[in-house]
């Protein structure tokens, strides 16, 4: 339950990565490779600093660093490979997917690819706010299923979903009343800069599916159910944003538009399935297996 020492050393990585990309990429040149560099860095130091906090205060973890204590338990680790590796091929599926829909994309050319690119980066500002609140939730969802106390739950869940609504509608605003302002903090290309309008028109739209996805994904998750997670990562990957970009970019011959409105709607596909698992009450029915 400690989220204040893992965002500390999350600030750590992102500090020293900004400070080791301007030395390495600016001052030394080292281009592409340079910022890979920075990134493995970053994120090494930020390990260690988590480790010797950890032994630091081993006795309050209940880790000792020794050989014998490090030996994993079997039925334990049985446990957690069948909950881990399909979420990491879910991962996988999803960000194979982004494959696909970078190519089509590119088809369009430079210009639209670039653009692209911003909507990725400006869609990742809302995405770390209301994933913290997953990843906080998740924790609260184990806790209190664990208990039985599924009134509990419902009430995080709902208090998720109205935090993470709050977010999203912050951010809807700053989409449809700033558009080119938002862009600017990535390109000042004027070309590019044409497709904010229309880019951030799509990024607000998906506002409502970023606020249910959170938390409803976050219960899901902390059920262990795999299977219900393992489909919509592949519908959301394949039948979602492939799917929905082909049709609206190619299909409905809307281009640009049709590739970017078919990114974003593909969060609808997760968002609606896991919410409609949490608002008909079947997990209720899951936890009492669990």
């Amino acid at each position: 339950g400690d989220s204040k020492h893992p965002l500390l050393f999350v600030l750590i990585a992102s500090v020293l990565n900004i400070v080791l990309d301007i030395l390495f990429t600016g001052f030394l040149g080292w281009d592409v490779a340079g910022a890979a560099l920075a990134t493995v860095i970053g994120q090494a130091v930020s390990v260690v600093f988590s480790m010797f906090f950890l032994i630091r205060y081993r006795e309050e973890f209940k880790v000792d660093f020794r050989p014998r204590s490090l030996k994993p338990d079997r039925e334990t680790a049985l446990q957690l490979s069948s909950i881990g590796i399909p979420m990491a091929a879910n991962s996988a599926a999803v960000n194979f997917s982004f494959l696909f829909v970078g190519s089509m994309v590119n088809s369009l050319g430079v210009v639209v690819s670039a653009a692209f690119g911003v909507i990725q980066k400006i869609r990742n500002l809302p995405n770390i706010i209301t994933m913290g609140f997953s990843q906080g939730v998740v924790t609260m969802y184990g806790q209190n299923l664990g208990a039985g106390l599924t009134d509990r739950v419902d009430r995080t869940v709902k208090a998720c979903i109205l935090c993470c609504g709050a977010v999203c509608a912050a951010f809807a605003a700053l989409f449809l009343l700033g558009p080119e302002l938002c862009f600017r903090l990535f390109t000042q290309d004027e070309a590019v800069l044409d497709y904010a309008g229309m880019s951030m028109l799509c990024l607000a739209l998906e506002m409502p599916a970023k606020a249910l996805m959170p938390a409803c994904s976050g219960l899901v998750n902390a059920q262990g159910f795999v299977q219900l997670s393992s489909a919509v990562a592949l519908l959301d990957a394949f039948a979602g944003r492939v799917f929905l970009c082909w049709f609206c970019g190619f299909y409905l011959q809307l281009g640009a538009f049709g590739f970017f409105l078919g990114y974003v709607l593909g969060t609808y596909v997760t968002s609606l399935i896991v919410f409609v698992y949490y608002i008909t009450g079947l997990w209720r029915k899951r936890a009492a297996l669990v």
